[in-house]
């Protein structure tokens, strides 16, 4: 046994003379280095030390396992017996419970007494504090950050960036879409949502998977960056426990139940599961993330989803503009750094203005308009121009809604007629007489008045948009409907109404903030200091690279849950 060992041994009160300690003891003595503690949640974990940095890892896990196996071997140039292992973790696991301090553990982001960090996830656990007056990198974080297999490490940020540098590598020419696309990033780099789900359309070859995998190596890079579909909600919610950002990858549809947890993983919801292994305990997931979406087809097509989401729609790139998937990777890890360190210039402003950030109104999602505001000035752009690609894109939304279910049209038409008051049986006689029947005959046309009761309360909010107002109220025990026309706040014109005869395939004005409206600090003129990083050959930022299709070679990643919060099978 070295001398180092002896002394540990020594300072935990067992004798290295006579009779040994068994090979559990002594594991538990190795281990007093470490930081016993847990989360809120009871999960306990340990923080340990090596070499200049700390790393903070469950009991349970394999990384701490290993560490320990590793004391064990210089103190006794052997290995433990995996009995001795399993009984010493269940030693240190109830130290950590019981005798150790209640910490909050997070993955990537985090907020911090009015301060924000991001975890660079490199292998020195260097992570970017940000303040109300700039950012640095630093090593040793006063919060905890956790890592898990398909984290990969971020680039080293570069102060004094320029965000512009991104749109040579996106396939986007809508000057509201690229408005939109920066103000989701800057959003998605907030440690607290809600988020909007990021919905990307386009057709074959438009680069909807560059696109995303190239957010994705933003803000939270992987080994794998774009999933397949998961397959249950449990599947889902492990894939977000262990990333900051998800993104689904060449989706054709989204199920019913993929859709409403995906509401839930935007503005904040949780999911229980009985624990494996167990008769009794639950498994609870609790957790709010950026999601990113792709794929050919109209992903979200209910409301509630759609009322959470940004659409971008891909421009076709013409066959002379590609260039090789390779090449463009090589470039745009050459720009990487200071895209990501102009994002984070921005951040001090937001952090400093949030808090005064009013409008004359504000939509669903409104603390991402907030954000986008703040954002808006952050990087001098045109007063309302974030507001105003916002509004343009949810009255594009609505008007999706209504085309996507087979009772939109046809309740227009009948609020066009003049107003219409009756029971829900009334009212699904009245629209199965003014659709052909082979409309009627198909699967998605209301069938009773339940279904059609369901089906209206889902739309009625983008039927409000479009100057259609539908009212339910009880009168002589009797549940009764009324649709009428009447002003409302669409920008949104209204077709000519007509029977449906085929299947379908707000200005807010910027408030001054309470200290009055003078013009803010811009935030190119915020101090700010971090490590150099590499910046390699950088692209023409004007000069519009077409990207590679959608086929690509970024892999994917196929989620097999063995455990409750763990992922394996990256490919």
């Amino acid at each position: 046994m070295t001398d180092a060992a002896n002394e540990i041994l020594e300072e935990a009160g067992l004798s290295t003379s006579g009779r040994p300690p068994s090979q559990a003891t002594t594991l538990i003595a190795l281990a007093e280095s470490a930081e016993l503690w847990h989360e809120p949640d009871r999960d306990a974990l340990a923080s340990i030390k090596v070499d200049e940095h700390q790393e903070n890892w469950p009991i349970r896990s394999k990384g701490f396992r290993q560490w320990l196996q590793q004391l064990y071997w210089q103190a006794h140039k052997a290995a433990p017996g995996s009995q001795a292992i399993q009984d010493a973790l269940g030693v240190l696991e109830g130290k950590a419970l019981y005798d150790g301090q209640e910490h909050l553990i997070f993955t990537r982001l985090a907020m911090h007494e009015g301060r924000m960090y991001l975890d660079l996830a490199n292998s020195d656990w260097e992570v970017v504090e940000i303040t109300k007056v700039g950012w640095k990198v630093i090593q040793e974080s006063p919060v905890k950050f956790k890592r898990t297999k398909g984290m990969a490490p971020m680039t080293t940020p570069v102060a004094g960036g320029d965000i512009n540098l991104l749109r040579a590598f996106v396939n986007i020419g809508d000057e509201r879409d690229w408005i939109l696309l920066m103000a989701w990033l800057i959003a998605a780099l907030w440690p607290e949502g809600p988020y909007p789900v990021l919905i990307i359309n386009g057709e074959q070859g438009s680069a909807k998977s560059t696109l995303a995998e190239i957010i994705k190596g933003v803000i939270d890079p992987n080994k794998a960056p774009l999933r397949s579909q998961p397959r249950n909600e449990h599947d889902l919610m492990i894939a977000a426990g262990n990333s900051w950002c998800l993104v689904f990858d060449n989706l054709s549809s989204l199920p019913n139940w993929l859709s409403d947890a995906l509401c839930r993983l935007s503005t904040g919801g949780g999911f229980s599961t009985r624990t494996l292994y167990e008769n009794e305990e639950e498994t609870i997931f609790q957790v709010q993330r950026p999601v990113i979406l792709n794929g050919i087809e109209e992903l979200a097509t209910r409301g509630d989803l759609q009322d959470r989401a940004l659409n971008l729609h891909l421009m076709e790139i013409p066959e002379e503009k590609r260039m090789k998937i390779k090449v463009m990777r090589e470039q745009f890890d050459g720009a990487k750094a200071q895209i990501l360190g102009a994002m984070l210039d921005v951040m001090p402003f937001i952090l400093r203005e949030l808090p005064y950030i009013e409008a004359e109104k504000f939509p669903r999602m409104a603390d991402f308009a907030a954000i986008g505001i703040a954002m808006e000035r952050a990087l001098g752009l045109p007063k309302d121009s974030f507001m105003d690609a916002y509004a343009g894109s949810r009255d594009s939304v609505h008007q999706l809604i209504l085309e996507s279910t087979s009772i939109g049209e046809t309740l227009i038409s009948l609020a066009h007629k003049g107003e219409w008051s009756g029971t829900m049986s009334d009212l699904l006689k009245e629209l199965d007489d003014m659709v052909l029947d082979s409309v009627k005959n198909r699967k998605n046309w209301p069938k009773d008045s339940t279904r059609l009761s369901n089906m209206i309360k889902r739309i009625v909010p983008s039927l409000r948009k479009l100057s259609v107002h539908v009212e339910f109220k009880r009168a002589n025990q009797r549940r009764l409907v009324t649709i009428r026309t009447g002003a409302g706040n669409s920008v949104t014109s209204v077709t000519s109404p007509r029977p449906m005869t085929h299947e379908p395939d707000d200005t807010a004005v910027q408030g001054g903030d309470a200290r009055g409206d003078a013009a803010p600090t811009p935030a190119s003129s915020i101090d700010h200091s971090a490590s150099p990083g590499g910046n390699g050959p950088l692209p023409d930022a004007q000069a519009v690279l077409a990207l590679v299709g959608d086929a690509g070679d970024a892999g994917d990643a196929e989620i097999r849950s063995y455990s409750n919060d763990d992922e394996v099978g990256e490919v």
